[in-house]
């Protein structure tokens, strides 16, 4: 029996929010470019971890074939546990856990899984219905054309319908006020509401911490990640009193780089305007400390290409590229939980350096910038511009090896900062 489903990206192997939304972008440029529109729920669901019922978990995990040991240790486990609140040096009274699995155990997020194995495959009620969960983030998303549109709607009402039951006969409520439609296309299929609550209806969406907006651009979003990053640097700089060249670049790369690399895959931009405004985070930060770090008043600031050079940095742009590359190295070798086969087929190269001859499917040849930029496509050209030696690395570590010896951007055609 299959216990983890292959919707579900939350603490498995090979899976990460990259995936999910990686994999969820693909259907829905899909859909666009097919002409098609897509509306997108997004659950709320109150507590989850903290309302698991043990009752129905130990159930769950007998059904699954457990040894009776293994399930006795489990039960042991979550039972006779209790909860108090410490104040100084004063206790609450103490409360007994008769549910929920305990917050940062290493076993929680695995039990938690377990007690949504069953989830996906109930909510699937028609083929443009799909599901997509991360941990306690559930969402379910339909896609459909003119012919199609009440059909699906019913379907996605049907699939709705479905979560709410499974919530309250689990024990978990979802809060249907925070609870959100997002629509990508033309045309909308109609309002959704459960028990009587409609559901609000949004022009943008943050998903596992990424901004979409309804035309799948991301000028917002990069809005948002660039102004968060600028302001995490200057409060570091504001209140981190060294010069140390080595701290402060640590720093930097602990504290500024994942607001500036999070899901880089996904809203990698491909206009100019777009790129330096990302790059501009980090220009920023190396004329600050080259100023800050110097010994005496320095005549002229280093150019930022010598500055990266000298700091042992590579530019924004290369580091997405880079991970890109990565990434799309990591799915058809099959590291990660997505299967190649969905996006990507194979044609006969006429390159003359015997490219690998990449090709996305699904995504339609005549399309605009947004979707040709999309990961898959995109990804397809890049993997296309290696030579079949690169592409044939034994591993991740020989391919990243070999891909830092190149001239990276100057091969893909692209201008470096």
């Amino acid at each position: 029996m299959k216990v983890i489903p292959s919707e579900q990206h939350g603490f498995c192997l090979g899976a990460s929010t990259t995936t999910q939304l990686v994999d969820s972008t693909f259907d829905w440029t899909t859909a666009l470019s097919n002409k098609n529109s897509v509306d997108i729920i997004y659950l709320d669901l109150s507590k989850a971890f903290d309302k698991v019922s043990h009752i129905k978990l130990l159930s769950k995990i007998a059904n699954l074939g457990i040894s009776t040991q293994v399930l006795m240790w489990l039960k042991d486990y979550l039972s006779k546990r209790h909860m108090y609140v410490k104040v100084g040096y004063d206790y609450s009274d103490r409360f007994s856990c008769h549910s929920g699995v305990p917050q940062g155990g290493v076993l929680s997020p695995l039990l938690f899984i377990v007690y949504c194995y069953d989830l996906p495959d109930g909510l699937k009620t028609h083929p443009n219905v799909k599901i997509q969960i991360y941990s306690d983030d559930i969402n379910i998303y339909g896609n459909y054309n003119e012919q199609s549109k009440d059909e699906v709607h019913s379907a996605v009402s049907e699939s709705l319908r479905r979560m709410v039951d499974w919530a309250n006969s689990h024990g978990i409520p979802i809060n249907l006020n925070k609870s959100t439609v997002f629509h990508i296309g033309k045309s909308f299929s109609g309002e959704y509401s459960v028990n009587g609550t409609i559901l609000i209806k949004s022009n943008l969406a943050k998903d596992l911490g990424v901004l979409f907006d309804s035309r799948m651009q991301f000028t917002n979003l990069i809005d948002h990640i660039t102004k968060k990053a600028l302001s995490t640097l200057f409060t570091i700089l504001r209140n981190v009193h060294t010069n140390d060249q080595h701290v402060l670049l640590r720093l930097y790369k602990s504290y500024v780089l994942p607001h500036l690399e999070y899901c880089s895959q996904i809203w990698n931009p491909h206009t100019k305007k777009l790129q330096r405004k990302v790059e501009r985070v980090q220009q920023i930060f190396t004329r600050i400390l080259f100023y800050r770090t110097a010994t005496n008043l320095l005549p002229s600031l280093p150019s930022y290409k010598i500055g990266l050079k000298h700091l042992s940095l590579q530019s924004l742009l290369y580091r997405r590229v880079f991970n890109y590359l990565s990434f799309c190295f990591r799915i058809l070798r099959l590291h990660t939980k997505l299967r190649a086969s969905k996006y990507w087929g194979f044609r006969i190269s006429r390159a003359r350096t015997g490219g690998l001859g990449l090709y996305c499917k699904g995504i339609s040849t005549v399309s605009n910038n947004i979707i040709f930029n999309t990961f898959f496509r995109r990804g397809a050209r890049w993997m296309n511009m290696l030579r079949l030696n690169i592409v044939n690395s034994a591993n991740l570590a020989t391919f990243k090896k070999k891909l830092r010896k190149l001239d990276l951007l100057r091969l893909l055609k692209m201008e470096d900062y």
